[in-house]
């Protein structure tokens, strides 16, 4: 999946507010490219109002460097998800508290920064009402019926299932949204009923997915838990609805559990890490294809060419040597123009099998044109494994093989430079001289790059150009000598 497939498809994934923000290598900070409409509508920006707008132009200037700080761990630590809460100011100056969770993904073009925004304003200040409501509760001990009165009628009205247990592990007090969500009737417990009684009947209700067929070490360890507390548990309901529980404990000893409804966050989240997973083989899919030979599933000349500078720079660390083996296959132009280019295709695609069979373990294959390959082997001060080697390959491509009924024979010439003779940045140059060397002395040779070699081509080519050039000026004068057949006067 490309980056921009990846947009696209963004707002499919979740009805909150999404922003994406792009941080190009050397920038110091990101910036936004993209919102979705949920975005708009929860704090107020324009899309020309957001565009190119640093990512953290939404945070309250009084909370940006407590969110920064919440988020500091996960960006240090390389950390793909990171979540935190903190306040953000919409376009008409309202002040809101938004989750946001954070996804990370590198592309070509930079660090993208998927957020998620959920305005938790109300649950934020429900949570702060019910603590208000419990601290109010453990203070006014003179007026402690009248508290609790407060306090359990404002449990009820929390659509989350709700429970309080004394210092004995006996229920204080459960709201209307227990009994059905944990004990699957509406039945509600009596106070001072105990934590184990409870849980026995909530592992036999059917309500959760790990209590089936479990049932008696599922309430153990959730008995266990709680006791030991404190609690912060993912739980998944036969349902298909998944809660988040935790519990607090309170100043006279009571433990307070309230479990949230977190299905929606959750399939969203796993949703995210699907289409990161998906746009992370994407990557790795189109880095392949950037690197190798698409026939032959050899590497390219760009794979070459670093794979060439990883050895450069391990010959720096270990000395030693790099040998280079320029391959050419023999008569490979004839089998591709008189049988076809798909018959040419499998004769690459077997010369590409023999030499991956040929080479040794630790060397590098590669195809860098038609009918060319190279090697690139590691060596000491001996290169006479080298030559085993291009032996080796010229006796494999020699050998006749089959295919759709016919036999087919074909050859191969290398042409062998190191780095004893040759400058590193000539190396592929001078295997490409003795390549050609070792065609001059006929198929299935082998040949060396001497500092001669590059001599001997100089000169060539210095009187080839002289000669065009002497044609060119008309300085040559030809001379004709008739040739006379003695005998019949021809």
């Amino acid at each position: 999946m490309t980056i921009e497939e990846f947009l696209a498809r963004f707002a499919e994934l979740t009805g909150d507010a999404v922003r994406i923000g792009l941080l190009p290598p050397g920038d110091d900070e990101p910036h936004m490219v993209w919102a979705n409409d949920a975005f708009t509508r929860l704090f107020g920006y324009a899309p020309e109002d957001w565009w190119g707008q640093s990512v953290s132009f939404l945070l309250h200037p009084d909370h940006k460097a407590d969110y920064e700080e919440q988020i500091r761990h996960g960006i240090e630590t390389g950390s793909q998800y990171i979540s935190g809460e903190t306040y953000c100011l919409t376009a008409d100056g309202r002040k809101i508290l938004t989750s946001i969770s954070l996804t990370l993904m590198v592309a070509d073009e930079g660090q993208y920064s998927a957020a998620v925004f959920r305005d938790i304003s109300a649950i934020k200040d429900q949570e702060n009402a019910l603590k208000a409501a419990l601290q109010q509760r453990d203070n006014a001990n003179r007026e402690l019926e009248a508290s609790k009165s407060i306090l359990f009628d404002a449990l009820n009205a929390v659509s989350e299932p709700i429970a309080i247990w004394d210092k004995n592990h006996r229920l204080v007090h459960c709201n209307n949204a227990f009994g059905p969500r944990i004990l699957g009737s509406d039945r509600v417990p009596e106070p001072g009923t105990t934590l184990d009684s409870v849980l026995d009947e909530a592992s036999v209700s059917g309500q959760f997915s790990d209590a089936i067929g479990n049932e008696s070490e599922w309430a153990q360890n959730s008995i266990e838990a709680i006791k030991r507390g404190p609690i912060d548990d993912i739980t998944h309901f036969t349902d298909g609805r998944i809660h988040h529980a935790v519990s607090h404990a309170l100043g006279n000893g009571d433990i307070f559990i309230i479990s949230s409804d977190i299905t929606e966050i959750e399939r969203q989240r796993i949703q995210l890490e699907t289409y990161s997973r998906e746009l992370e083989q994407a990557h790795e899919i189109s880095h392949h294809q950037a690197y190798h030979d698409e026939l032959t599933g050899l590497g390219n000349r760009r794979f070459l060419s670093e794979a060439l500078e990883e050895l450069l720079a391990r010959r720096k660390q270990r000395n030693g040597h790099i040998a280079a083996l320029h391959i050419d296959l023999d008569r490979f132009k004839q089998i591709n123009d008189t049988r076809g280019h798909a018959l040419g295709d499998a004769v690459l695609v077997h010369v590409s099998a023999a030499l991956r069979k040929a080479v040794r373990k630790g060397d590098i294959l590669a195809r860098i044109g038609g009918d060319e390959f190279v090697v690139l082997s590691y060596i000491q001060q001996d290169i006479s494994s080298v030559f085993d080697l291009a032996r080796r390959i010229v006796e494999h491509l020699s050998r006749p093989f089959q295919f759709q009924d016919i036999e087919l024979r074909i050859g191969a010439s290398v042409g062998i430079a190191t780095t004893m003779v040759s400058r590193e940045t000539d190396l592929l140059t001078d295997s490409d001289i003795a390549l050609y060397k070792a065609k001059s002395q006929g198929r299935g040779c082998v040949g060396l790059f001497e500092v001669a070699d590059f001599e001997a081509m100089e000169r060539t080519k210095l009187l080839s150009d002289d000669i065009l050039r002497g044609l060119e000026a008309g300085e040559f004068i030809p001379y004709y000598q008739p040739q006379v057949d003695t005998k019949t006067g021809k």
